[in-house]
């Protein structure tokens, strides 16, 4: 179905481009986006000074896997408009995405400081909810760095070893010093015997084992006797330490060994990250 602004109630052209948005949304809702699109686009035609015409734009080219036209249009609505958080997010996903596809180091770092600039905003407008879905993006996109620079050593020591292999004196010399490398697993002592899930906020009951706060307080809460989980034995209700050292051990790891494990509980590789 063609849009067109004649369809439109007359009116002055920032009323008119007003209308032309919430018809806009609606095609958004039936995900028809490209009515929505040209919907949106019309409307940016009658006033080019709305942010929220172009991050809604941006959307629809998001969700029909246009990147680039939904990066273009994420930046022209945070110029407008610098605190238009949706933007930001609709930018980092952009980029994200275009990383992930070609493989780029450097737009995956790009992506890491679009995401570091959007927790910013989140702060300052003080929404939880966006802080939660940037903070999620950018684990996403470190888990992304990290697969990629696995990928990309691992599919040259292919291309090397098969290049070499039919030179069997070299070939011996290189599998000594050019290596695949593995992903490495989690360590069971980093994640709670409860939920099975890397520790986020591990506290130690007056037994010593450590659990995650929420899991503990909620197995403390489904009974009247408050029994360890682990060694069987009856622990104290208001005995919940907080345990920086095994949080501390998880940042770290999380860093240095496997980026991926604050989006999966196994190993990934980059194709598998979803922004």
């Amino acid at each position: 179905m063609s849009v067109n602004a004649s369809s439109i109630p007359k009116g002055d052209s920032i009323e008119k481009s007003k209308q032309l948005k919430e018809r806009g949304n609606y095609y958004f809702s039936q995900q028809n986006y490209n009515d929505a699109i040209s919907c949106y686009t019309q409307a940016i035609k009658l006033n080019s000074n709305d942010s929220i015409f172009y991050s809604n734009r941006a959307r629809c080219y998001l969700n029909l896997f246009r990147y680039e036209n939904a990066l273009e249009d994420a930046q022209a609505s945070i110029q407008l408009d610098s605190t238009n958080i949706k933007a930001h997010i609709i930018a980092v996903k952009s980029q994200a995405n275009l990383a992930k596809f070609s493989y780029d180091m450097e737009k995956i770092e790009i992506a890491l400081n679009q995401c570091r600039a959007a927790v910013l905003v989140a702060k300052i407008m003080g929404s939880k909810d966006f802080i939660k879905i940037c903070k999620e993006l950018k684990h996403k996109i470190k888990a992304l760095k990290w697969c990629v620079s696995i990928e990309h050593h691992n599919q040259q020591v292919h291309e090397l070893l098969n290049y070499y292999g039919r030179m069997p004196a070299l070939e011996s010399s290189l599998k000594k010093y050019v290596k695949y490398i593995s992903t490495p697993e989690i360590p069971e002592s980093l994640n709670c015997a409860i939920t099975f899930d890397l520790f986020i906020d591990p506290v130690t009951n007056s037994t010593g084992h450590s659990y995650e706060r929420e899991a503990i307080q909620a197995y403390m809460n489904a009974g009247r006797h408050y029994i360890d989980p682990i060694s069987r034995q009856e622990a104290l209700w208001n005995v919940l330490i907080p345990n920086k050292n095994m949080k501390d051990a998880v940042k770290y790891y999380v860093k240095t060994e496997f980026p991926w494990a604050r989006i999966s509980p196994t190993p990934i590789e980059s194709s598998e990250i979803n922004f």
